[in-house]
Parts: structure tokens; C-alpha cells; sequence
């Protein structure tokens, strides 16, 4: 049997190896910034880097002890709960992981993994049936017309939450047109120095419109002229 420190070594290594494809699949695939920040997912994930790079390491090379009688079986047993526990905080992690981002009239709306029903998916267009797990889909919700606005299902969740709802971006361009903000109006509720050099990055940019989100609200740039967004920053829309 390999020794002490080599096995905390090779436990440690494993467990950091883990933790950085973990929070590739996360904060790159599943939640592209600024998506993390907006829905609250970092604290969440920091807890599961904590049970799998600190606590597992930790015990592993608390309890080794050369010529212990139980040593595999408690290693197994202390490997197998940081399997346990880092496999729910994933789970945990995908649920809450954006599918949509879906516009409206006046904003976008983030749409997550668990705020959707299969039956409700059943109902929508081939194109909206799939629960992406490479990041969310831009979408736009149908006239006003299609929804069911005495239903109390739909008061409760909101129309954003049925993807029988929705429709392609561009066929909105209208509609996305007239209710857009200047850029210049992205002033009143950030540092103006803040808010060129994110703009400077994003020059296709001629509009913006508000993102609502569970934790933070974000400011979705776009082309109004084109009909498309251009990319969800870190601003605050108007207060």
C-alpha cells in the first residue's frame, strides 16, 4: 500500500482535477457569464468545492494509518461520501442551471431547468422541447394574443415558463425595436467609465433592454435594427 502523504498527494490531485472540469462544465457550459451572478449558483458550487478539495483530502489523511486493520474500508467509505455528496451538489447545480432567456415585451427573463414541467414541454414547438445542457437558448415569447392570461397556472409560474410560448427572436424584431432603451440611459444606474468600456466591447450594440433574474438583474444588449442580442452584461437596468 502506497504511503500516507502519497495517497493524500494522489487524493488531492484527483479531487483538484475534478473541481476544475466541474467548474468549467459550470461557470463556461451551464452558466455563461454574467448567468452565474445572476441566478446565485457561485455560493452553491464554492460549498462543493469545499466538500471535494478540503474535507475528503482532509479526512483521507486523517484516519491513514499504515497497518490500520479498516483503513480501505474507511478510505472507501470516506470516498464514496464525497462521490455522494459531490454527485447531489451537481444535481443540485444542473436543476437550477438557465435554459432560456426568454423576451417578452419590456425585459428577458431567465428560465431555469427546474421551473419547467415535461408536460408543458410536450405541448411546445419540436424546437423547444429539448432541455439544453450547453448553455441557454435566446427565445422570444408569442403575441399577446396566445397566452392564457386567465389560467392560474400561467399567473403563478409566468408565460416565460411555457415553451409552448415561444417563438424565434427574430420574428419580434418589432416589437423588440420599439421597446428597447437607448444606451445612453444605461448611465443613470452605473458608473458611466463602466459602462464604455463594457459597451466598447459590444459595438454592434444599439439598445439594451432589462434581464430579470432570480438574484441579480442584468442589462441585455442588443440590435434593434437586426433584431438580435448581442450579449447579456453586468449593468444594472434603470432603478
Amino acid at each position: 500500500m502506497i504511503s500516507k502523504y502519497k495517497f493524500s498527494l494522489l487524493h488531492l490531485a484527483v479531487s483538484v482535477c475534478i473541481a476544475f472540469l466541474s467548474a468549467y462544465i459550470v461557470f463556461v457550459i451551464w452558466y455563461p457569464s454574467p448567468l452565474a451572478q445572476a441566478i446565485g449558483v457561485t455560493k452553491l458550487f464554492t460549498l462543493l468545492l469545499i466538500i471535494d478539495m478540503i474535507l475528503g483530502p482532509l479526512l483521507g489523511l486523517i484516519i491513514y494509518k499504515e497497518g490500520k486493520k479498516t483503513l480501505k474500508f474507511d478510505l472507501t467509505v470516506i470516498i464514496l461520501v464525497q462521490i455522494l455528496a459531490y454527485s447531489y451538489g451537481m444535481y443540485s447545480v444542473a436543476q437550477g442551471r438557465p435554459l432560456w432567456v426568454v423576451y417578452s415585451q419590456y425585459h428577458f427573463d431567465v428560465v431555469q431547468h427546474k421551473q419547467l414541467d415535461e408536460k408543458d414541454l410536450e405541448k411546445a414547438d419540436q424546437a423547444y422541447q429539448q432541455r439544453s445542457w450547453f448553455g441557454p437558448k435566446i427565445v422570444a415569447l408569442k403575441g399577446e394574443e396566445q397566452y392564457q392570461k386567465n389560467s392560474f397556472a400561467y399567473q403563478r409560474r409566468g408565460w416565460t415558463s411555457y415553451p409552448s410560448n415561444y417563438t424565434e427572436l427574430t420574428s419580434t424584431q418589432s416589437r423588440l425595436s420599439q421597446y428597447a432603451f437607448d444606451l445612453k440611459y444605461l448611465n443613470q444606474s452605473n458608473e458611466s467609465e463602466r459602462v464604455a468600456k463594457i459597451l466598447s466591447q459590444y459595438i454592434q450594440a444599439d439598445a439594451w433592454l432589462p434581464l430579470k433574474a432570480p438574484i441579480q438583474d442584468m442589462v441585455v444588449l442588443v440590435n434593434k435594427k437586426k433584431g438580435e442580442v448581442i450579449k447579456v452584461v453586468d449593468l444594472k437596468p434603470l432603478r
